[in-house]
């Protein structure tokens, strides 16, 4: 046995499930950041579709 409770491994499953979705959100953040330079850069141009 390795010694860990089933709380304490339930506890280090919900910390790997949580660090998993901030690494997404993350990534969504940049992917959002990313879209609105190029964006900008497109109303500067003059040719933006919105």
């Amino acid at each position: 046995m390795s010694g860990l409770t089933k709380q304490e491994k339930k506890i280090e499953e919900l910390k790997q499930r949580l660090s998993t979705a901030r690494t997404k959100e993350i990534l969504l953040l940049n992917q959002i950041i990313a879209l609105k330079e190029k964006c900008e850069q497109c109303e500067k141009k003059g040719n933006c579709d919105d």
